[in-house]
């Protein structure tokens, strides 16, 4: 048998098909980049594509990990290219090597402030995880960093602020009065790659034997920053993870390294619910009954009587009539603190004061969709999976925010207007600092917009940006989440926090489209179920 099998594989060997190159490998570059030579960037993500051939080498990295009680030979990393490296430990196993995995159920029963937050913090950390890395991540090549144990972390590294706003990568570089100071910022995974030749670090062993040079990997986060006096660079600290390789000796007696980082970034909306979750100490009574299952406060006298209108069907004859169900549940939203309403798809027609009387009402998107139309230069949302099918509804371009801040006529229209056309005209010029200054503009004219409107359309992700909720400070009585089956309990009690609302209305049908889960363990653990079912049971039909 052990000769037949010889025998085999040496007539493989020997086939024809073997020796010509395969078409597709022509065209593959020992480097990938999205910079030109002289370092300017003229696109946010590179496409990077291998064939492989039968009989190929392709170099690994093999390790040993315990699995089912002994070590085992696990690949740890795949070389595809002089620059581009796979890390097979962090794609095939993220929440081992950027976190941990919780081990408590959220279930359904009542918690104290702080357990809820330690438990749905612990549970919702793996999907943030899970889908960090299942996104674009940012590389750096040749980056010089300092391995030392401290305090603050277990190094650190400096990197420019042209630099980094050429690649988007977000350090609060629109915050000013943070010079020298230590500020938080734990939103970002990383994973660290260093060659080593002959026991110390190098870079100039990509031709030597496999033998001689091995590259080590460690895996931590961001966990603070630190910026100059002129705002011009910051330094960002790191922590290994605990289950992490621990440097050589050889690196931490370097004064740098010159190594390979791999930044996998949290999501925007995914920091913000992480943000206000830690929150709920000091949320609203109304946001802490809710998470909590505590007695509801009671709703105010004046508000308490628009549930005891008699007539919600004075509209004109060309619009559908509320049926006793629909006029139940509407009576039932108005008059109580927190509301479920469940039931198929339906049109729910409500006269607020009188038949002539609409309020003012505005679609707000995220940054992600507002970039389709007008789009930043260095800001490649379009490239990203969220983001590439999502666009703004033509039919509500009269109301959208992004339009309305530029219509003639409000207060800065015509610097948006300016910026957007410099912006068109020739965007791989543009002055990193002329980014800052529209989004710096663009947040003043958002905050001043969102004053004039009674009634906000948005995502549950929008509902906690910041700028919506400067506009909206102590403003905001209703909010009311439709579709709330599809939302994980993270994604819906974060703006009840943040929003600060004192009535809470839930429209949806948890017996049909469900959350979308990443993180299968994190399903199992209770994120799958949503609040909108763990409150059910006293649902209006």
């Amino acid at each position: 048998m052990m000769n037949e099998s010889l025998q085999m594989l040496e007539n493989d060997f020997d086939h024809k098909e073997f020796l010509p190159t395969v078409a597709a490998c022509r065209g593959t570059n020992s480097v990938a980049s999205s910079e030109k030579q002289n370092g300017i960037i003229f696109q946010q993500c590179t496409e990077f594509s291998l064939s492989f051939n039968r009989g190929q080498v392709i170099p690994l990295q093999l390790g040993a990990e315990l699995k089912g009680g002994k070590m085992v030979p696990t690949i740890h990393l795949l070389e595809i290219s002089r620059n581009v490296k796979c890390c097979i430990q962090h794609m095939s196993d993220p929440i081992e090597f950027f976190g941990a995995y919780a081990n408590r159920h959220a279930g359904n029963r009542r918690m104290k402030p702080g357990e809820y937050i330690q438990v749905w913090s612990e549970i919702f950390r793996m999907e943030s995880i899970t889908n960090a890395t299942k996104s674009l991540s940012v590389v750096i090549n040749h980056l010089p960093i300092r391995f030392c144990s401290s305090n603050i972390g277990d190094g650190f590294f400096v990197l420019q602020k042209k630099f980094c706003l050429q690649r988007d990568l977000d350090f609060q570089w629109e915050e000013t009065d943070k010079d020298g100071k230590f500020v938080p910022f734990e939103r970002n995974f990383l994973c660290i790659r260093c060659e080593i030749l002959n026991g110390c670090p190098s870079e100039d062993g990509f031709n030597l034997s496999p033998n001689k040079r091995w590259i080590w990997v460690g895996h931590g986060e961001t966990k603070f920053i630190q910026k100059n006096k002129d705002n011009s660079e910051v330094k960002v600290h790191f922590q290994l993870h605990k289950k992490s390789k621990k440097p050589v000796f050889s690196m931490i007696d370097a004064t740098t390294c010159i190594c390979t980082i791999e930044i996998l970034q949290m999501s925007i909306s995914e920091r913000r619910i992480e943000i206000n979750l830690n929150k709920l100490d000091n949320a609203t009574k109304l946001a802490r009954s809710i998470a909590l299952r505590e007695v509801m406060p009671k709703l105010d006298d004046r508000h308490l009587n628009l549930g005891k209108l008699k007539e919600l069907n004075r509209f004109k004859e060309d619009f559908l009539r509320n049926n006793d169900e629909q006029s139940t549940a509407i009576k039932e939203a108005l008059s109580s603190r927190f509301t479920l309403i469940q039931g198929p798809p339906g049109q729910l027609h409500l006269e607020l004061r009188s038949k002539n009387l609409c309020p003012n009402m505005v679609r707000m998107y995220g940054s992600s969709i507002e970039n389709t139309v007008y789009p930043i230069p260095g800001r490649d949302y379009i490239n990203r999976t969220s983001c590439r099918d999502n666009r703004p509804d033509p039919d509500l371009a009269d109301v959208s925010l992004h339009n309305l801040v530029r219509k003639d006529g409000k207060p800065f229209a015509s610097e948006l207007k300016q910026l957007d056309k410099l912006f068109q005209k020739n965007p791989e010029e543009v002055d990193p600092e002329k980014i800052i200054e529209y989004m710096k503009i663009l947040s003043k004219a958002t905050q001043e917009e969102l004053k004039h409107y009674d009634v906000i359309f948005c995502t549950t992700s929008v509902a906690t940006n910041p700028k919506l909720l400067k506009a909206t400070k102590g403003k905001v009585f209703q909010l009311i989440i439709d579709e709330a089956g599809m939302c994980t309990e993270p994604e819906t009690i974060a703006p009840i926090i943040a929003t600060e609302a004192e009535q809470v209305v839930h429209i949806g049908d948890h017996k049909q489209l469900q959350p979308i889960i990443i993180c299968p363990e994190a399903g199992r653990l209770g994120l799958s179920k949503t609040l909108f079912e763990r409150y059910s049971d006293n649902a209006v039909f």
